[in-house]
């Protein structure tokens, strides 16, 4: 059995995870269209009809904008915690098939088991994954702006890694946002650096993790080969010199990666 992994689209114009089996299709978060949700899973062969559950990390625009529509037409259940889920009620978010979950609560859906835990971000209760099928172990943390004890003991030691790596600091520093966005952007509940993403990096990579993306960049205070530069040093510091490093898209999908488990 194989599980299949595709980043839809990560950045501010909008976040969406697949991740799929023989068994089970999983999307976290759904910060594209409904449309465009649909047309970029088309590209890899899947459709939207058949995802079986949406997993939400935070209440954020950029990673609900197609949620409602997603749940309301497929009728697909909305995996949600709940002070997320009274965040988006207070905008005008409507669905009737969420199930509620709790970080530090597992639960399973088909052949994956989903493990919620809490990062640090400005949203009302933030959300990363672990998701196990396996042998296989997944992290996914794609905003956060500090890496508390629970962050790093929940992304030790994965297959495969999806990780913020927002800015350049000297970029942000100097780049055009007004001083109060850079400030909310570096500090502790904001977004990681390059040079955050590659010290976690040192510190949880183990020689069995295989595949790492680097997340939620941005397009005005990043480079790709500013983040792959500092990831691929960490990588190399913590002796994995096997794993593979991918970059993510905000206007099409990443790479397909399949692992079989």
């Amino acid at each position: 059995m194989e599980l299949k992994v595709n980043i839809l689209g990560s950045g501010s114009s909008g976040n969406s995870i697949f991740i799929g089996t023989d068994k089970v299709k999983l999307l976290i978060d759904a910060g594209l269209s409904c449309r465009e949700t649909e047309r970029r899973l088309n590209l890899m062969g899947e459709q939207l009809s058949n995802i079986d559950a949406l997993l939400i990390s935070h209440e954020h625009h950029d990673h609900i904008v197609g949620a409602s529509v997603i749940s309301r037409r497929y009728k697909t259940h909305l995996y949600i915690n709940e002070k997320t889920l009274e965040a988006l009620k207070r905008g005008n978010f409507h669905t009737s098939n969420t199930v509620l979950i709790e970080g530090g609560n597992p639960f399973r859906i088909g052949d994956i088991e989903v493990i919620p835990f809490s990062v640090p971000h400005d949203a009302a209760d933030p959300l990363g994954f672990n998701l196990v099928c396996g042998h296989i172990k997944l992290g996914i943390a794609i905003d956060l702006g500090s890496l508390s004890h629970l962050v790093r003991e929940r992304l030790r030691g994965c297959d495969l890694l999806v990780l913020e790596a927002n800015h350049d600091i000297e970029m942000l520093k100097n780049g055009p946002y007004p001083w109060e966005v850079k400030q909310r952007v570096m500090s502790r509940l904001g977004h990681l650096s390059n040079e955050d993403a590659a010290a976690l990096l040192k510190e949880i990579v183990e020689p069995r993790s295989q595949y790492l993306f680097l997340a939620h960049m941005s397009k005005v205070n990043n480079l790709p080969q500013l983040a792959l530069y500092h990831s691929q040093k960490a990588l190399r510091e913590a002796n994995n010199h096997l794993a593979r490093v991918f970059l993510t898209y905000q206007d099409k999908p990443s790479e397909i990666i399949k692992i079989r488990v």
